[in-house]
This record gives structure tokens, sequence and C-alpha cells, in this order.
């Protein structure tokens, strides 16, 4: 074949294919990445020997990863004792809110029975300052109009008014009542006066 001039002749060249094998690329990239997996292992080992990294923390953050048997046995351990804890604090609790109970009790039983007590000191007060009253009636009275009148009493009566007197004014009443219910009367007076 002539070249375009007509001037001798050219070997012509097989034509040059457009597209060049990827194999060589393909193998490249393989191999690179390899390298780095490998660099990237190597560190992490590295790091994990000199303790700054550990891989048991790499597996609690990892999607999907199980927690490491000894830790969930700790944890459930853990989970039992609170557990036994709070059932003891709750028998606790339980046994001080029955002691509070009987302890409201006692206090509504001893109220009931200071309120009883007082009611009766006071009728008591009320008794006496009643009796010290009909002992001055009597004590104002002449014996004989006394005696007389009190000679339709019953003994306990009579004597709790006698005993209110003063000596001369129960001697002289006692002096003017019957003799046998003047005996009577001052052995009631008497045993009352030791019991007293």
């Amino acid at each position: 074949m002539y070249d375009e001039r007509g001037m001798g002749k050219v070997a012509r060249a097989a034509p040059l294919p457009q597209h060049q094998p990827r194999r060589p690329i393909l193998l490249s990239v393989l191999l690179v990445l390899l390298i780095l997996v490998l660099v990237g292992g190597l560190t992490a080992l590295l790091l994990n020997f000199l303790g700054v990294f550990s891989f048991s923390s790499l597996k609690a953050v990892w999607p999907g990863a199980k927690p490491a048997a000894p830790q969930t046995d700790a944890l459930a351990a853990e989970v039992a004792a609170l557990k036994t804890e709070k059932a003891a604090l709750e028998a606790e609790r339980n046994q001080l809110k029955a002691q509070l109970r009987e302890s409201e009790t006692k206090i509504q039983e001893l109220t009931a029975q200071v309120a009883k007590l007082k009611a009766d000191l006071t009728a008591a007060q009320k008794k006496s300052a009643d009796q010290k009253n009909l002992a001055a009636v009597y004590g104002s009275m002449a014996p004989k109009d006394a005696a007389r009148i009190l000679a339709e009493l019953p003994d306990d009566q009579v004597v709790s008014i006698l005993l209110q007197l003063r000596r001369d004014q129960q001697a002289a009443i006692l002096a003017a009542l019957d003799s046998r219910r003047a005996a009577r009367l001052t052995q009631m007076m008497a045993g009352q006066s030791l019991a007293g």
C-alpha cells in the first residue's frame, strides 16, 4: 500500500483495540484492599495487645451482637439480689404497718380510758363538792335537827356526810342519834378512815 502522497509503501499496523482488559486493574484494586485490611487488622491487634483498645468493647456495640455470658450472669445475679432485697423490704414494711395499726388501736383504747377516767374524776369531784356542801348544811344545823334528818338516810350516805364534818360536829350529831345506829355508824366511819 502506498501512502497518500503516493510515495513508497507503508506497512500497515494492526488496529489497536479500543478497550484494554480490566483484569490487571481489578487485581490491583483487590490487592490494595487486601493490604489495607491486613494493616488495619494488625493495627487493631497491636492496640488490643497494648491495652488501648479492646475487642470485647467492639462486640458490645456491634449490631446484633449478644452480650458476653459472664456479664449476663452477673446482671442476672444482681437482679435476683435486688428482687430478694425488695421482697425483704416489703415484708418489713408490712410488719411495720401491722405494728402501726396495733399501736393506733392501743392509742385509741388508752384515749378512751383517759376520757373515762377524766369523766369519773369530774363526777367524783362533783360528788365530793356536793357532799361538802351537804355536810356544810348539816354542820350549820342544830345537832338534834341534823340527827333527826340523818336517821332517815342510809348508813353509807350518813357516814360520808359525817366524815366531812369537824369532830365536834360529828360527836354532837352521833350523840343525838339512836345508840345502836350511832355505834354502827362509828364502826363504819372507823373502817373508812383506816381505808382512806
